[in-house]
């Protein structure tokens, strides 16, 4: 008895918290692009050429990819 109830509430614990776990809702675009942008502007200050290159890229694809699907 004192088993199954145990049973119980330990599966019922975690199809709640798969479930709270799945209804998070995604960073939007304007969000994702938002962080890159702060981040970009501190690889500028930091003057790290690398870094600013690559989020350039991810900022242009993220934009593209974003207006292409409706997203933005």
């Amino acid at each position: 008895m004192m088993r199954t109830l145990f049973t119980a509430i330990l599966a019922l614990s975690l199809s709640l918290f798969s479930w709270s776990t799945l209804a998070q809702e995604k960073p939007s675009c304007a969000s994702k692009i938002q962080k890159m942008r702060l981040k970009l502007e501190q690889a500028k200050k930091d003057n790290n050429h690398y870094r600013i290159t690559g989020l350039e890229k991810a900022i242009a694809k993220t934009t593209e990819y974003c207006r292409k699907n409706g997203k933005l």
